[in-house]
């Protein structure tokens, strides 16, 4: 990595804070200067946008992980000259299906009952590869990140998910360097989802992490910066 200081926005996912970057920022080299961003409770995708770049730099690398993805899609839609270079972990440029939008609608009602923490509980064994379920340290920051994250995020950024549109157009209108990670072990974003991405980008690497679930800057945060330093070069 060259001593150049190179900006690199990072965007968590749904019911994740910026604290899921944090030891991905600790394997990246210094001359990366990382803005991991909490994403503030707005129920719409690009109403979202405005607000996050807002407070950036004038050029960054952007990196997007599950919810976050949509969100730096959408981004990439609202100022293309400002992002040199796109990362999408975990996730899709699909627009939403029916199905799923009544599943959101369903998780959206529970949890304006109350019940938000509790359904979160109970999909721990889809989130997480099978031997992290039961990690204690895993399982801290994930509470942690809950507790900060809460509900009213929870049900804003549910419903902005349910708007959302398909942009693969995007990947194919804006030749910058992009790259694409995805969990050979996800069960909520399945990789082919985030494969089929580089049928649309021009300049585009597609990478898979194992021993991980959905998780993956969580999970395997090591190997995801070392599959990050060199689209950072570019």
């Amino acid at each position: 990595m060259s001593e150049y200081v190179k900006n690199l926005v990072l965007i968590p996912g749904l019911n994740n804070t910026k604290q899921i970057w944090d030891e991905v920022i600790e394997h990246l080299p210094s001359s990366i200067e990382c803005y991991p961003i909490t994403v503030p409770a707005i129920a719409n995708l690009d109403q979202l946008a405005e607000e996050v770049l807002k407070g950036l730099p004038d050029q960054f690398h952007l990196a997007g992980f599950s919810f976050g993805g949509f969100l730096a899609l959408a981004m990439l839609e609202k100022a293309p000259e400002r992002i040199t270079g796109l990362s999408l972990i975990g996730t899709s440029a699909e627009g939403e299906s029916d199905a799923s939008r009544e599943l959101r609608k369903k998780s959206i009602a529970r949890a304006k009952s109350g019940e938000y923490e509790e359904m979160v509980a109970a999909g721990v064994n889809r989130t997480f590869y099978p031997s992290n379920v039961e990690d204690k340290k895993f399982q801290k920051i994930r509470k942690q990140m809950l507790t900060d994250y809460g509900q009213d995020r929870y049900i804003a950024h549910a419903t902005a998910t349910m708007a959302r549109v398909d942009r693969h157009h995007l990947l194919e209108k804006h030749d910058i360097p992009y790259l694409f990670v995805a969990s050979v072990n996800d069960v909520v974003v399945p990789l082919e989802k985030t494969k089929q991405m580089t049928n649309y980008a021009k300049n585009a690497q597609f990478a898979t992490v194992d021993r991980s679930g959905h998780l993956i800057p969580l999970e395997q945060p090591k190997e995801l910066a070392e599959l990050m330093e060199p689209w950072l070069e570019k």
